[in-house]
Formats: structure tokens, C-alpha cells, sequence
């Protein structure tokens, strides 16, 4: 059998923790919506985020936008690897279920999921935490938006 139950340590850090959540979660709405002012502002912007569902209060774990990296030499891997080159770290989420290993043999082979499929191939987390401020924003968006322009294919 397995003991999962937590340790004093581990309790006392998420307590503490907890104290800071609304702190948390306010500091990630705010720069959200700095994402958002500015990849609308930019002319031309490849980058497209996620809209929220107004009237929803979102604890905002990340900040997730749509790029059509179909149309990037070398797709979303080589604009993942020319962000880190400028010390942007990406991260892609979430492959679709019946991608993963484990669940290959719950699914048929000919069973398609394109919605799941399409928005998996698009999207990109862009860099989300309570350190950053405004400028780091601007930095990311125009650093991405730069990257996408050398990448794109006509």
C-alpha cells in the first residue's frame, strides 16, 4: 500500500501558500490581459489568444495562444527553439488523450477527433508567472511575433 498522506513540511508550505492565491491569481488576470492588449494591438498579428468566457473568474495556470505554425518553416518546434534562443521558455498543452500511449487501445485507429486535433497542432503556452511584469509581456509578444515573420511561408 502507499501513504500519500502529506508531510508537517509539506503542509505548512501550501498553507502558506494559499495565502497568496487571490494575490496569484489577480497578478495572472492582469497579465493576460496585458497579452491580450497587446497581440490585438500589433498589425498583422499571426498570434491569436483564447478568448474567456466573460463573467468567468479564471485562475489563469497559462496563457495559451493559436499560432498557424503550418505556415512556419520548421513548424512549432523550430519557433519553440528560437524563442528559448532568446531565453523564452514555450510549452505546449495538452495532447489529445487518444495520442497518448497508455490509451492507444481504448481508441480505434480510424477515430478522429479534429477539433481536438486542430486546436493541439496550433496551440503555444506563452510564458505566464507572478514575476514577470508589463515589459516582459511586450518582450515575449514582440520576440514571438518577430520569430513567426522570419519563419512564415508564402
Amino acid at each position: 500500500s502507499f501513504n500519500y498522506r502529506l508531510t508537517d513540511f509539506q503542509s505548512a508550505l501550501g498553507m502558506s501558500q494559499s495565502l497568496k492565491l487571490d494575490n496569484f491569481v489577480e497578478k495572472r488576470n492582469l497579465l493576460s490581459k496585458y497579452y491580450d492588449e497587446v497581440i490585438l494591438s500589433q498589425k498583422k498579428s499571426k498570434i491569436t489568444p483564447l478568448k474567456t468566457q466573460e463573467g468567468i473568474d479564471h485562475a489563469r495556470h497559462l496563457y495559451v495562444v493559436k499560432i498557424p505554425t503550418n505556415k512556419l518553416n520548421g513548424g512549432r518546434a523550430k519557433l519553440m527553439d528560437e524563442l528559448l534562443k532568446s531565453k523564452i521558455q514555450t510549452q505546449v498543452h495538452y495532447i489529445p488523450i487518444y495520442f497518448q500511449p497508455y490509451y492507444q487501445d481504448y481508441f480505434s485507429n480510424n477515430q478522429k477527433f479534429p477539433v481536438a486535433e486542430d486546436y493541439y497542432n496550433l496551440c503555444l503556452s506563452l510564458p505566464l508567472h507572478v514575476q514577470m511584469n508589463r515589459e516582459d509581456v511586450v518582450r515575449v509578444v514582440n520576440k514571438t511575433q518577430s520569430i513567426i515573420e522570419s519563419l512564415w511561408i508564402e
